[in-house]
């Protein structure tokens, strides 16, 4: 016996409750409240209608089914709620435990079977009422498919002064591939009506096991950085970690050694991007601007071969926090990170940074580098001093997306003004090529001879001999060696004596004396 999803008859017990999928020839599944239901003749599809059985829809919630030959008619009848209501009523009632310890063996497994309306009946009133919205909304059914809970273990138990009784029971996890950690739950059971309740439950989660999660964002966090790159060896250290209540914190030392991901330079996508733009472009670019884009072309088929066969070492100071459910679950959507700055300040890490982005928008990016590179060389000579941290905008508004930030002390090349804002090119030190973007006025002033020596980026002096190593001390101990590329900016970071320990791009820091230093002329 069939009906039509459609019908009047069972509008208001199958909407709300039927979910089914027919697209080609994949079977219909019928889903009620949650749970698939299989009857002995399949969904099917009729003159573009679902029909489903009307028995076994029926019966799945509750309601009876008669058929009566006579008058050809399917009746359903559903059970009254004040009936469902009396009769799960007085099933919990045949569920209450005779013992605390009962109570709290009947709870643990509950939570290792996934049943939230047992979990429910051995609740307190109080505990029923705020829980039950949770419980609601997963569909009664608790916890995760992986990792699941294999076991559990009642670690100690006691009475109290006012004769309740306070269990500890801990919780193994486990995933196919092995162990995920455990949590623990404190548990007090008061007597009530009768039987025993559940009335608190408080939650400690095992630190190796948050320890173990918040390590795994940051192996799928370096994964994406590198996605671009080939990756010769990765080692994630764990500095420090901390927790308070439901949030959580880790710093790690990430350290990568890798090579860029391509045979050749012009393979790079951001490379292949400004080739792109020069072949398009050739024979419409005035002599200065093609001049301009070649140069820069080749400077970084030079820089990039470099890159390809000499591994470069990356270290950087990331942290990571999170938040974490009663049972010791990461909440996804709470993972935020934070990366190191040159200051020894955690600041946000930019999820809009190169390094995430595709192929296609990396060879995008170089493409419009060089358009605005060709833009630029006609546009009126000038630079910008930061004065204020802030963030570079894709436009000339506060609303507009986030590009990057640049930090105070930055030189900017300054492309154009406009009410309240400047338009730069800033230094880039973490991914190849320049960012273009809008800084709010009051944030920068124009270089001059007054305050370029406020400055904190700066050019070496080619050839000066540079001490690669983080502490002042330790120069003694380093062999000095030489800047590759003389006309590159590079940021001051300290100064102590007569030294300057300063970064540059790729995460390198050296120490030179001040000597060294050339400052960014207006």
């Amino acid at each position: 016996m069939f009906i039509p999803l459609s019908s009047v008859v069972l509008s208001v017990f199958v909407l709300t409750a039927v979910a089914w999928a027919a697209l080609g020839n994949n079977p219909i599944r019928l889903v009620v409240n949650g749970q698939e239901i299989k009857p002995e003749v399949p969904p099917q599809i009729i003159h573009e209608r679902v029909l489903v059985p009307a028995r076994w829809v029926a019966e799945a919630m509750g309601a009876g089914v008669e058929w009566e030959e006579a008058t050809r008619t399917v009746k359903i009848e559903a059970p009254p709620v004040d009936s469902l209501r009396r009769r799960l009523v007085l099933l919990e009632k045949a569920l209450k435990p005779a013992s605390p310890e009962e109570a709290v063996r009947n709870w643990a497994t509950a939570v290792q079977t996934r049943n939230g309306a047992w979990q429910y009946a051995l609740l307190a009133p109080d505990l029923q009422e705020r829980y039950r919205p949770d419980y609601e909304r997963t569909g009664w059914v608790t916890g995760t498919s992986s990792p699941w809970v294999d076991k559990y273990t009642i670690l100690e138990q006691k009475e109290d002064k006012e004769g309740n009784w306070l269990f500890t029971v801990q919780f193994d996890l486990l995933t196919s591939t092995g162990p995920a950690g455990s949590y623990v739950h404190h548990i007090t059971v008061q007597p009530r009506d009768g039987g025993w309740y559940i009335a608190a439950i408080d939650s400690t989660e095992d630190e190796w096991g948050l320890k173990v999660q918040l390590q795994k964002q940051v192996e799928d966090l370096v994964a994406r950085q590198y996605r671009h790159y080939r990756v010769l060896d990765t080692r994630i250290d764990l500095q420090s970690f901390k927790r308070s209540g439901s949030q959580a914190e880790a710093v790690y030392l990430v350290q990568v050694s890798h090579l860029l991901g391509v045979a050749s330079p012009e393979r790079w996508p951001p490379q292949k991007g400004r080739i792109e733009y020069l072949e398009e472009n050739r024979d419409r670019l005035a002599p200065e601007a093609l001049a301009a884009i070649e140069k820069q072309i080749a400077f970084w088929q030079q820089e990039l071969q470099e890159y390809i066969t000499k591994p470069q070492e990356a270290n950087q100071f990331l942290k990571v926090t999170a938040r974490f459910d009663s049972q010791g679950r990461l909440q996804k959507d709470s993972v935020q990170f934070f990366v190191e700055d040159p200051v020894g300040q955690y600041i946000p890490l930019d999820m809009n940074q190169p390094y995430f982005q595709s192929e296609a928008e990396l060879i995008r990016q170089g493409y419009e580098e060089m358009r605005q590179l060709a833009e630029a060389v006609q546009a009126p000579a000038g630079k910008l001093l930061i004065k204020e941290s802030t963030p570079v905008y894709a436009a000339p508004s506060p609303d507009s997306q986030k590009i990057r930030r640049v930090e105070a002390g930055a030189v900017a090349a300054l492309l154009e003004e406009t009410t309240g804002w400047f338009k730069v090119k800033v230094n880039v030190y973490d991914t190849p090529g320049n960012d273009e973007g809008w800084v709010p006025a009051a944030c920068g002033e124009k270089l001059t001879k007054e305050n370029y020596l406020q400055a904190r980026e700066v050019f070496i002096k080619k050839d000066a001999p540079v001490y690669e190593c983080s502490e002042y001390a330790s120069i003694k101990q380093v062999r000095p060696t030489r800047l590759p590329v003389y006309d590159r900016v590079y940021r001051l970071v300290r100064e102590e004596q007569d030294m300057v320990f300063f970064n540059g791009p790729g995460g390198a820091s050296y120490w030179t004396a001040k000597e060294n230093i050339v400052h960014i002329q207006p």
